[in-house]
């Protein structure tokens, strides 16, 4: 677990990433993913849209409350949600986040690119060669695969698996 430090901003955590840490509500914190969030506060999602906007303001980081919806089947959250289909994935990852947002963007664009140039577009180093040493410990990453079109080497996001 890394340690705490008072001087990180706060930050909105989603909705749907409460069911998949543990919460001590008596103090105020979750663990998640091997992070602990201390001092919790739970807001209605009204006020939460709208402490948002003022981010800057209250102090929160840069990230989405509401997820943007993509495609009938994908919605992606600032807070590393991917709803794809049936399927409910996290990513907490900057750099798994970015590679996420670079699939949706050819999705979108129905551009399959190749691996490689996918994998330098979100940043990593020229040693992770392939979506499985990117995504390696990532619980999510065996449901992702599921979506990933591939042929000759390109790559494109399907929202059926």
């Amino acid at each position: 677990m890394k340690p705490l430090d008072a001087r990180r901003p706060r930050r909105v955590i989603s909705p749907e990433l409460w069911s998949f840490g543990f919460k001590n509500y008596e103090q105020s914190s979750l663990i998640l993913d091997k992070q602990e969030f201390v001092d919790i506060e739970v807001f209605p999602a009204s006020e939460l849209v709208e402490k948002n906007k003022q981010k800057t303001i209250e102090g929160f980081s840069s990230g989405t409350v509401a997820a943007n919806a993509i495609g009938a089947d994908i919605t992606f959250s600032g807070s590393g949600v991917l709803k794809i289909g049936p399927d409910t994935l996290i990513f907490n990852g900057p750099k798994q986040r970015k590679l996420i947002e670079v699939l949706i963007e050819n999705y979108k664009a129905n551009n399959p690119c190749k691996v490689s140039a996918i994998l330098e577009q979100a940043g990593f180093s020229f040693n992770v060669d392939t979506f499985g040493k990117a995504f390696g410990k990532n619980k999510s990453w065996p449901k992702l695969v599921r979506y990933l079109k591939r042929d000759n080497g390109h790559v494109l996001l399907q929202p059926t698996p």
